[in-house]
């Protein structure tokens, strides 16, 4: 891998820069070697009372398919593939333009304009397949305050725009148009409590027109909470939150023949927590219910494009997720910090045939423990540990398949900094943990992408 960047701003306001990355991977699998290449130009101009920028981006990602392993062929040879013809090979310029007016001291105007053009096409369950996809989204948005006795009040007001068209040879061509109109208010009530509302509609227009279907919705969501700073290093706060996602256009393009559209991901949350600092220790503790319908996910196992079993996009039954996650910093000394983070999660399907099952794929519970360590101004010391419960494979909503074994990843990271120049050794998975970064499907069924093992990377660097 080799990377590389530039830039400079002067002091009559312009600015660039430039970088550009390259990288070519024999990978962990069989038949999954990829190369890959980054170059990213941005020039800008910023004064008083208004900032522009422009840039443009190209990325080429070239990847050979290993394919997925049932349990069985992973205890034969857990790198081995069955599909050594299949590739996804993927171009993508993007450009985008935007920029600041200041209109007063406390009102501005921002705005950006994004275009992306991404062409791809490879070998996938025995046939050629392409793709092309243009997407053109504009976002302008008014960001400013008004001073009250108790602080200022927070406005912001702004449209989404997004014009997507996504084409594969043969069988679809989907034009998707999304236009969002949202404000968000925060107030301060008295002085130390502030109220946070929102609300944003969204119109949504879908075709297909190879197939004739047409789908078209509208949406409205509300935003609404309260925080109390009770003394100056700690809050309270509690929100409830509606959100949703429609589906994208290439998420359109991969669903089972038996459908014309997905529905969109809808979800209502509501969130209970409390934030603190002291001296050396930072925490913050949040409970939560949140309620999703319609959720878009990846289902290997589905009737899709290239026939039964093949894997498709879909919604799946409405789910209820109970949880609560702690959070905590604690700088021990000047030179040694730990962070830990912890979450649990009871995740139940709420709703048709699988009602009262857990929702597949969701482990219980998950943690992650963090320690750093600088020895000195030139030696930097770093090591983690992440786990993952239990959960049930992709596409289990009976629950019938045994749950995944839990597993726990420990990485380290040692840095070296000598005045402009540093070396730096990643240890990702040093202790060999034999986990699969996908699961689905129930076996002899079953569909599993093992994950690597045990992965080191040596980089250097030099700043001129």
């Amino acid at each position: 891998n080799y990377q590389g960047a530039i830039s400079q701003a002067f002091d009559n306001g312009l600015s660039f820069r430039l970088s550009g990355e390259a990288e070519e991977a024999d990978n962990y699998r069989d038949n999954n070697e990829a190369e890959y290449s980054n170059l990213f130009l941005n020039g800008g101009y910023k004064g008083d009372r208004f900032s522009v920028f422009v840039e443009a981006q190209q990325i080429e990602d070239d990847l050979r398919l290993p394919g997925s392993l049932t349990e069985e062929d992973i205890r034969q040879d857990r790198k081995q593939t069955f599909s050594p013809d299949d590739y996804s090979d993927r171009d993508t310029d993007v450009y985008r333009t935007g920029g600041t007016l200041k209109f007063t001291e406390n009102w501005e105007l921002l705005a950006e304009y994004t275009r992306r053009e991404e062409d791809s096409e490879g070998f996938l369950f025995g046939s050629s397949f392409d793709g092309k996809t243009e997407l053109d989204s504009f976002e302008p948005r008014v960001a400013g305050k008004i001073d009250t006795a108790n602080g200022p009040i927070l406005i912001t007001a702004g449209v989404d725009y997004e014009d997507t068209n996504y084409v594969r040879s043969g069988d679809t061509d989907v034009d998707q148009e999304i236009v969002d109109i949202y404000t968000q208010v925060i107030v301060p009530v008295i002085e130390d409590v502030k109220l946070t509302v929102g609300a944003r509609n969204s119109d949504f227009e879908a075709d297909n027109t190879l197939s004739g279907a047409r789908f078209d919705d509208d949406l409205d969501v509300y935003q609404a909470g309260v925080a109390w700073a009770f003394n100056p290093s700690s809050r309270v706060f509690l929100r409830r939150d509606e959100s949703f996602r429609w589906p994208n256009a290439d998420e359109n393009g991969f669903i089972p023949p038996d459908i014309r559209f997905l529905a969109p991901q809808e979800s209502t949350s509501w969130e209970l927590g409390v934030e603190s600092a002291f001296e050396s220790f930072t925490v913050s503790a949040v409970l939560y219910d949140m309620e999703v319908d319609n959720e878009i996910i990846y289902d290997p196992s589905a009737d899709g494009p290239f026939g039964a079993g093949t894997g498709a996009n879909v919604n799946v039954d409405q789910s209820q997720r109970t949880g609560a996650v702690l959070d905590g910093i604690w700088q021990a000394t000047d030179s040694i910090s730990v962070h830990l983070n912890y979450s649990y999660v009871d995740a139940e399907i709420s709703s048709g045939t699988f009602d009262g099952n857990t929702v597949p794929y969701v482990a219980e519970s998950t943690a992650n423990l963090t320690i750093s360590y600088l020895l000195n101004e030139h030696w930097t010391f770093y090591a983690d540990a992440q786990y993952t419960g239990e959960r049930y494979p992709v596409g289990d909503e009976a629950n019938d398949a045994d749950e995944i074994d839990d597993f726990t990843v420990f990485n380290a990271n040692i840095r070296f900094d000598y005045r402009n120049a540093y070396a730096n050794l990643r240890m990702n998975n040093f202790t060999g943990e034999e986990y699969n970064g996908f699961s689905g499907g129930l076996p002899p069924f079953d569909y599993n992408y093992p994950a690597p093992e045990e992965t080191f990377q040596f980089s250097v660097g030099y700043r001129f």
